[in-house]
């Protein structure tokens, strides 16, 4: 049971999530990806590097 490295590249954790569970059966949470994330970062990791905003905050325009 592997995922395919390529098919989770620049994914966000709730990408990966989801494809977790249809594919394989395997409840993981986005807040568990994300502290993995987190954790990896502060070790000196490069892992979050390949989220979609690498890491960074959402911006919000104040315009809702």
């Amino acid at each position: 049971m592997q995922v395919s490295i390529q098919q989770l590249v620049y994914s966000s954790p709730e990408i990966i999530s989801g494809r977790l569970h249809l594919e394989f059966g395997i409840s993981v949470s986005k807040n568990t990806l994300y502290r993995y994330i987190l954790q990896e970062r502060q070790a000196g990791g490069e892992l979050y590097q390949q989220l979609p905003h690498r890491g960074k905050r959402y911006r919000y325009n104040g315009l809702c």
